[in-house]
């Protein structure tokens, strides 16, 4: 079916040639005879010619230079040829004007009705008239023959008061045209008519009959244009044309009618037989790599036999059609005459300009490559090799299994990298191969395949050049071919897959039905629902990854496509491409490739839907799912515990405390019961097994099992839980009773004890019912645990139980033993309680006298005496209270009555006024005398201040009671005192400013300058002074100046502090190594002390009392300063220093770097005599405050600066000779190149250049002539290596090109001498890396050579063989062998081991071929071009030959060889690995068993 567009350009070709036609006709419209012209008829003039050369061709040879002169005599005679044609045209233009001019004077109706009839006498004229015509005769007009523009004439008839003259054509007789359906009428009469405008809509004129003035609307084809608008022989054709049509269609219809009704005789016609149709099939399908349904083949072949038995049919009604009999049966099927075979035209049937045919046959000849044999069978063989590659299929369209999404990745990209190896290396190859070899025997000046030059090739005439170019369309068109050809079977795979009725009838049960049809589909793709840690059910990325992972091919594809190289590279072997040419394929926006993809998206979008409708269903567990476990049965409120602070369970006052937890065993057992029921209803809706369900195959085990472990978990941990709380319970219970017993086991020292174990005693009742409760809770607890099956560790709870449950019995006992020991000691205790209260009433009455005695001491003369009696009452008074107090708590124990002890408490309040009096008097005179005779300057005045207000206070008191007393004497000694301190408390400012600790002689001098006289304290200046100076009156003179000075002094003290401070702190400088020098440690305390004082210092610049410090201040800040920045250059060096100094110890590397040793020596004198000198004067403050050794620390920074520079650009270049050393620290470098005279001291560092050389063997002349690995296996070097007298570098790069050819020897040898010794000889006769690999070299071959000879049966072959070399290798392991035997034997088990998995696994999945994945994604070795090759899928990489060791190999498990898969794919296509996982499963180690595997060298890197 042809597209709208096609259609469009289709119409608009015909539209020009409509166009081409009328304007020729135009032109010779009046050569025809007026009134009896015929067609045909032409105008000759002068010089015209009648016939034309018809010179025969030929292949003619190649051009030469007489070819070319020929040509050019061609071209002459064809120039002189076209000048002649013009001129007769010329003269043929004037005579058409003069006979249109002639032609116009005639009335359009007469001419057209002459040219009718004139027509009507024709063959084809009388046929028309004589058809009874049946179906209208405007369908069948021709639009290339109508009026073109209507929209003009539109335009011409519409105008106001203008109509257009014209014809029109009125067939049958009626009045207007188109009116002889059914009739067998004439050919109808032109007769006058006007134009009046034309329906836009159907096309059709409205017009007016001259004659009748009937109004009608006619089809174009009856209708002719007047007024010189429309030629008139082109309305003649116009209508005979529509009218011969009309008869020849309906004849020829009549005709098929008969044809398609003949009934079939198997008599008559004989049907298609069996080898027909199978030949049909042969070659229909030969071509087509893609397998076609069989019902599609069936419909064919049907319809291939019917076309048949019509055809036959077509035969017979034709053979009795045209016999002479049957004339009067078949009139009715009179088909027109077949039009007459014209002769064969010599230069083809395009229309083209007038040319010299020899002329452009020369030029054709000396241009083409046609004119070879060679190069004709040279594109023959192409085509042929294009016609191979044809049944090339890009992309695996089966399976026999659901497949992961790695897989099907891995699957397809094999199939494609298979067809891309063939496209892009074989086909060209090949294909260039024969094309050579056909064109070895062409003309060498012609076809020159061993052209060096470029510019001779491009010429314009090296047919050579066209040939390839041909040859690469023709390539082109076959690969655009094979991936429309892919595309398409790629599609119909992926909608046959996608073709299931899916109907979800629960997690369990889900049916698929194809074509009607309830079967078990095969899927495609095989997921999982899982529980996933983020909160959803299942990974939906699985399904969008397996929808992407199909679409994605169809895109790869044309990228693989377009990088397939370009013929002409491999044909022209010798020339210089400049840039590789590639074949071009279908572009990546091609219809056909993005239909089929959009189709194939869409299917698979709707094979999801009822993947997303299962997942539905299990929408239901999603809160479970993301339930949080620990938050779930920390949420649970079946249990209630009580907090209590720590320690609380040792006090003996908690008996009234709550049980520590409660919990409620309905609803305990309501949450067990409904997770153990929700096991069970998981385990019968979710299905353990897999769930075709179309596309996809479902596999809901594992959110299966998670549902079941988190119910279960969920249960192990209430019941858990529950344990606990027994426990709990359990030990709060046993703890109270241990107490009760502990209590009631006490034995009494006194009253109080007897009373407490008495009630004791009374609460046991109580609290053995409140527990008994308990122990019972205890028991039901104890029964759910067991309801519930709960196992555990510990027996805790069930101990606690039965103690519990025995408590009550001890404690009764208990309590009748307390009774009896309290009942015999209160009768004692109350004997001897009644004794001492007898003599405490004695001492009372003792104490009261002494107390009345006061009132008559008042003599102030024996203050000192009668102080120290007041003193002494007080303290019988203290003693008296605490017995009174003790006697009364023993009364209440014994339930007798209070006894009141008023004469206590009143000896205790007449003793008071007595004793502020007496006690005061003492201190003052005391104190006064003190203040007032030692000097000022040892005065504490704050002391004073508070010592006078309470003594103040205190006599106060005194005097107001002896006044209200109205005892005299002592109310005259109260006030004495009273005035006297009075009268010195205003002297305590005073005191208090003077004694400032800041005061210095110069605030002094400002105090005695301010007042006028002189005050100056010394050490015979007391506090007598100061009061006869009267200096309470200057005191706000003397306070301004005390603050004053209290802020310097703040300042002072400080600054004093940090000074004392660094006297102290002296630099820790310690002897390194042996060098003969020290080093600064232990600097961090310093400088944060440094640190603090810095800003110390600077907040003092800025105070406003640093005036008398100020020069010390700045002095300080910049001692500090100094200090700070040799200490931080210090430290610069230093480090320099310690990195460099064993460097440039070695007098190699200052032989080699003799500028920077130079340097480095500078700096190293000047650093041991500054170092030397802070041994001798280790305090920091005084050595590092030197602007000298700053600046010979900062010249030393920069000279260790350019040093280090130059020793990393010498390192460099080390490291660029010898690339190995780029994984050497700069100390191990330097190390090796240190001793760079002495060879045999580079053997500490090869382990850490190459992969497992420990050693290597040195002969008496320091060549090297073995490698010795760590568990002592050597390999001889094939060719010794010596390094006398060459560069560290040098002599490591021939070590390593030494290591590789000896392990490629010895790898040889083992290859070739495992067939000749038996394998248990073999594998104990070479090292341990060619035992291994070699080893299994031969397991893939032996393995494909059974695949090659048995096929399916192969494996299992390989398999006994296996086995059997297992069972060897056991019973050599029972043996005596070396320690390096036994293990390289391990390390080769562990090999065959999965080997042998690997055999297992392909005889149970059927694997009967090489090429097949499962063989082929193994780790294969083969011998190639004297090489070992390890091979894995679409990587090949060459073995490493890096020497190995004999060391154990990883156990290879199914995870691997996925790491393994993935990572030859990364190396083969240049890029990098990342195997991802969690800490601990083998990332590293499994990449470096990869490079054993591959004898690589591997660096860990830890990041």
């Amino acid at each position: 079916m042809s597209s709208p567009t096609s259609r469009q350009t289709a119409a608009g070709q015909r539209r020009q040639q409509a166009k081409a036609q009328l304007a020729k006709l135009s032109a010779f419209w009046d050569e025809k005879r007026i009134g009896h012209m015929t067609y045909g008829d032409s105008v000759s003039g002068p010089g015209q010619q009648a016939a034309s050369s018809s010179t025969p061709w030929a292949l003619p040879a190649a051009a030469s230079n007489q070819g070319r002169a020929k040509v050019a005599l061609l071209k002459e005679n064809a120039e002189r040829e076209q000048r002649r044609k013009k001129e007769q045209e010329r003269f043929e233009q004037a005579e058409r004007q003069r006979r249109k001019r002639t032609y116009m004077t005639r009335d359009l109706t007469q001419v057209l009705n002459e040219l009718m009839a004139d027509w009507a006498t024709t063959a084809e004229g009388r046929r028309a008239a004589a058809h009874r015509a049946t179906l209208p005769l405007e369908i069948y007009a021709s639009h290339e023959l109508l009026w073109p523009d209507t929209a003009e004439i539109a335009g011409t008839a519409g105008q106001e008061g203008l109509s257009l003259p014209g014809a029109g054509l009125v067939l049958g007789g009626g009045g207007g045209g188109g009116d002889d359906r059914g009739k067998n009428a004439n050919l109808g009469i032109w007769k006058q008519l006007v134009i009046n405008g034309v329906n836009e809509a159907t096309g059709h004129y409205s017009v007016v009959w001259k004659d009748s003035g009937a109004a009608a609307t006619l089809h174009p084809i009856y209708v002719a244009l007047g007024g010189g608008l429309e030629n008139r022989f082109h309305v003649l054709q116009r209508i005979t044309d529509a009218l011969v049509r009309r008869r020849d269609a309906e004849v020829l219809m009549r005709y098929d009618l008969f044809i398609e009704h003949m009934p079939i005789s198997p008599s008559v016609v004989a049907s298609l037989g069996q080898q027909q149709a199978s030949r049909i099939l042969t070659l229909a399908l030969i071509r087509s790599a893609a397998k076609v349904d069989a019902d599609a083949i069936t419909e064919q072949l049907e319809q291939v036999q019917h076309e048949y038995e019509k055809t036959m049919n077509k035969l017979i009604f034709d053979v009795n059609m045209q016999n002479a009999d049957n004339i009067d049966t078949f009139r009715l099927v009179a088909l027109p005459p077949r039009p007459p075979r014209g002769p064969i035209p010599l230069l083809g049937v395009v229309e083209t300009p007038p040319h010299d045919f020899k002329l452009a046959r020369a030029e054709f000849c000396m241009h083409s490559f046609q004119v070879s044999r060679e190069a004709l069978l040279a594109a023959i063989e192409v085509r042929a090799h294009c016609v191979e590659v044809e049944k090339t299929a890009l992309f695996v369209t089966t399976h026999t299994r659901p497949l992961s999404c790695v897989e099907y990745t891995a699957c397809q990209h094999d199939a494609l990298m298979a067809a891309v190896r063939l496209l892009k290396e074989e086909w060209p190859t090949n294909t260039a191969r024969a094309v050579r070899a056909i064109l070895a025997d062409a003309d060498p000046e012609d076809y020159n395949i061993d052209e060096i030059y470029l510019r001779h090739y491009n010429r314009e005439s090296n047919p050579l050049r066209r040939l390839l170019a041909r040859a690469n369309l023709v390539m082109t068109d076959t690969l655009c071919g094979v991936e429309h050809n892919a595309v398409g079977l790629y599609e119909a795979y992926v909608l046959r897959c996608c073709s299931w009725d899916v109907r979800i009838e629960g997690t369990s049960k889900v049916t698929c039905v194809f074509n009607g049809r309830d079967v078990t589909p095969q899927p495609l793709f095989m997921t999982a629902v899982i529980a996933s840690p983020v909160k959803r059910v299942m990974n939906g990325d699985a399904v969008q990854e397996s929808e992407r992972r199909i679409c994605e091919w169809l895109a790869d594809k044309d990228n693989e496509g377009q990088e397939c190289p370009i013929e002409k590279r491999y044909v022209m072997e010798r020339l210089f491409w400049s840039r590789p040419a590639l074949v071009g394929s279908v572009p990546l926006d091609d219809e056909v490739v993005a239909a089929s993809k959009q189709r194939s998206s869409d299917a698979v979008k709707r094979s999801c839907e009822p993947l997303m409708q299962y997942l539905k269903a299990f929408e239901k567990h999603h809160e479970f799912l993301n339930l949080d476990v620990a938050e779930y049965v920390g949420g649970l409120k079946h249990a209630s515990v009580t907090s209590k602070d720590e320690g609380d369970g040792d006090d003996d006052d908690d008996d009234d405390d709550e049980a520590p937890v409660r919990v409620e065993l309905s609803a305990l057992r309501g949450v067990l019961d409904r997770h153990r029921s929700a096991i069970a209803q998981v385990e019968g809706e979710i299905p353990a097994d897999a769930v075709a369900c179309g596309l996809f195959q479902v596999d809901a085990s594992a959110i299966r099992s998670s549902l079941i472990a988190k119910h279960k978990d969920i249960l192990r941990r209430v019941l858990e839980s529950h344990a606990e709380h027994t426990v709990m319970l359990s030990s709060y219970i046993n703890q109270r009773f241990g107490k009760i017993e502990k209590r009631l086991q006490v034995q009494p020292a006194n009253i109080e004890e007897t009373c407490a174990l008495e009630e004791s005693i009374e609460q046991v009742e109580v609290t053995l019912s409140a527990l008994s409760d308990g122990i019972q809770d205890v028991v039901k607890y104890c029964e759910v645990l067991e309801d519930f099956w709960f196992m555990s560790d510990s027996d805790e709870h069930i101990r606690g139980r039965w103690t519990a449950v025995g408590w009550p019995v001890q404690i009764v006992q208990a309590r009748r033993d307390a009774e009896a020991v309290c009942t015999s000691m209160r009768e004692r205790y109350l004997v001897e309680m009644v004794g001492e209260q007898e003599r405490f009433a004695s001492t009372l009455a003792a104490i009261e006298t002494e107390v009345s005695a006061f009132a008559d001491l008042y003599d102030l003369a024996n203050v000192q005496d009668i102080a120290a009696q007041v003193r002494a009452v007080e303290e019988e008074l203290n003693q008296a209270e605490q017995d009174a107090a003790r006697f009364n708590a023993r009364e209440g124990l014994f339930e007798r009555d209070i006894t009141e002890y008023d004469m206590l408490w009143e000896a205790k309040k007449n003793l008071e006024p007595y004793a502020n009096l007496w006690k005061t008097a003492q201190d003052w005179m005391t104190m006064f005398k003190a203040w007032t005779t030692v000097s000022f300057t040892k005065l504490d005045a704050e002391d004073i201040e508070s010592k006078t207000e309470s003594m103040y206070s205190a006599i106060s008191k005194a005097l107001k009671y002896f006044e209200r007393a109205e005892m005299g004497n002592q109310k005259e000694i109260a006030a004495q005192i009273k005035q006297k301190i009075a009268e010195f408390k205003p002297n305590n400012p005073t005191i208090i400013a003077l004694r400032n600790p800041g005061m210095r002689e110069r605030h002094w001098e400002d105090i005695s300058a301010q007042l006028g006289f002189s005050v100056v304290p010394n050490e015979e200046f007391t506090l007598k002074n100061v009061l006869s100076l009267n200096l309470t009156e200057y005191l706000p003179i003397i306070e301004k100046v005390s603050e004053s000075a209290a802020k310097e002094y703040q300042i002072e003290v400080a600054l004093r502090k940090m000074q004392e401070e660094w006297e102290t702190i002296e630099l820790e400088i310690l002897p390194y190594r042996e060098t003969g020098t020290y080093l600064l440690r232990g600097i961090d305390e310093i400088s944060a002390l440094l640190d603090e004082h810095v800003t110390m210092t600077q907040a003092m610049q800025f105070s406003a009392f640093k005036g008398p410090f100020e020069e010390r201040i700045d002095a300080w800040n910049a001692k500090l300063y100094m200090v700070s920045e040799v200490l931080e250059a210090w430290l610069a060096v230093q480090r320099n220093w310690l990195y460099l100094q064993p460097i440039f110890e070695s007098p190699d590397i200052n032989k080699q770097l003799p500028a920077e040793g130079k340097k480095f020596a500078s700096v190293d004198k000047a650093w041991r005599s500054s170092l030397s000198a802070a041994k001798q004067n280790p305090q920091a403050i005084s050595f590092c405050d030197s602007e000298k050794l700053l600046e010979r620390f900062r010249e030393g920074a920069a000279l260790l600066d350019q040093v280090q520079k130059g020793l990393s650009d010498y390192l460099e270049t080390k490291r660029g000779a010898f690339a190995r050393f780029y994984f050497l620290s700069n100390e191990e470098l330097l190390s090796i190149l240190s001793e760079s005279k002495d060879v045999k001291a580079v053997q500490p560092h090869l382990k850490k250049c190459f992969e497992n050389i420990d050693k290597v063997r040195f002969e008496a002349n320091l060549e090297i002539s073995a490698l010795i690995s760590p568990e002592g296996e050597q390999i001889a070097l094939t060719k010794p290596v010596d390094p006398n007298g060459k560069n560290v570098e040098h002599w490591m790069l021939e070590l390593e090109a030494a290591m590789r050819e000896s392990c490629r020897d010895v790898m040889e040898a083992a290859v070739l001498d495992y067939p000749q010794t038996p394998r248990i000889e073999w594998m104990q006769k070479h090292v341990a890396m060619c035992v291994l690999n070699g080893s299994q070299m031969h397991w893939t071959l032996e393995t494909e050579d059974l695949f090659d000879h048995y096929g399916e049966e192969g494996p299992s072959r390989a398999l006994k063989r296996q086995i059997s070399q297992l069972d060897d290798m056991v019973i050599l392991v029972r043996s005596d062998l070396p320690k390096s035997t036994r293990t390289t034997v391990g390390a080769l088990t562990v090999i065959d081991v999965h080997a042998r998995d690997v055999m297992q696994k392909l005889v149970d999945q059927g694997v009967a071929s090489a090429a097949e994945f499962l063989w082929t994604s193994q780790m294969r070795y083969y011998w190639q071009e004297s090489h070992l090759w390890a091979e894995m899928v679409a990587a090949r990489m060459r073995y490493g030959y890096e020497y190995l060791g004999n060391t154990f190999r990883l156990v290879i498990t199914p995870l691997t060889d996925k790491c393994y898969l993935t990572l030859m794919g990364a190396l083969q296509m240049t890029l990098g690995g990342a195997p991802a996982g969690p800490a601990g499963t083998g990332k590293t180690e499994t990449t470096k068993d990869l490079g054993k595997a591959l004898a690589q060298n591997v660096i860990v890197f830890n990041c």
